[in-house]
């Protein structure tokens, strides 16, 4: 059996993804918080945790992408999920999150309103010390490149076929291939949890409704690289 590491966006279905592996009777998560840039060396470094990360456990974590953390985790032989999601979504669910934890709490709390948030997320801001949403989302789009699993938020949120291809994809990755009725009927209805603290709609391409036309060509502008590098589009012509 495996070690499992998640590397995700923030806000791009962290929990999510870490439900779907643990709800399976042979996978479960150790008690160590999320693992980000800012905390990983609370508990020596990453290659220090995936010494000690036994077999079925899954890691969590929200760490950037550097060629250190990718040899330690080849050297690991660990399992490794990458999810990613639009960041035309991911900007729209920071600039609604609430939590008093936010790194950015005080900076979304003084912008007027949602689309004035997603203006400062998007274009960043250097007195504040806020990257621009594409030199923020670099940090971490070099996993996409690496020896791991790409994971799509709008894969596990789509139709139910998607959804039980793309499942059925992760255990297999793991190399735990999964019973198709057991999947349908244990393990899709209790994906979705409302309760979870960074739970908001659950519902892909948000930003379609959200986004009005000056935001759009804003995230052209700041963005359309790094959507086609995700493999969100194909060229920078779509807001036209």
């Amino acid at each position: 059996m495996p070690k499992i590491v998640t590397i995700s966006i923030p806000k791009s279905g962290t929990h999510l993804l870490e439900r779907i592996l643990c709800l399976h009777p042979e996978l479960y998560r150790p008690i160590i918080p999320t693992i980000n840039p800012d905390n990983v060396y609370e508990y020596g470094d990453l290659n220090s945790l995936l010494g000690r990360l036994k077999p079925s456990q899954v890691l969590v974590t929200h760490l950037y992408y550097s060629e250190n953390y990718a040899k330690w985790l080849e050297e690991s032989d660990a399992k490794v999920l990458f999810m990613v999601r639009d960041p035309r979504d991911v900007v729209i669910s920071s600039a609604h999150f609430e939590s008093p934890k936010h790194h950015l709490r005080e900076q979304l709390d003084a912008a007027d309103d949602i689309q004035s948030r997603i203006e400062l997320l998007v274009k960043g801001d250097t007195s504040s010390n806020i990257p621009p949403i594409a030199e923020y989302l670099a940090q971490f789009t070099g996993w996409m490149k690496r020896n791991c699993m790409v994971v799509r938020f709008e894969e596990l949120t789509g139709d139910v076929d998607t959804r039980e291809r793309t499942i059925e994809n992760i255990f297999s990755y793991i190399g735990l291939p999964v019973d198709r009725q057991w999947l349908r009927k244990s393990l899709l209805p209790n994906v979705i949890s409302p309760s979870s603290p960074t739970f908001r709609s659950g519902k892909p391409s948000q930003w379609v409704t959200k986004y009005d036309d000056a935001t759009l060509e804003l995230f052209r502008q700041f963005g359309s690289d790094l959507l086609i590098e995700m493999g969100y589009e194909t060229s920078h012509d779509w807001i036209r």
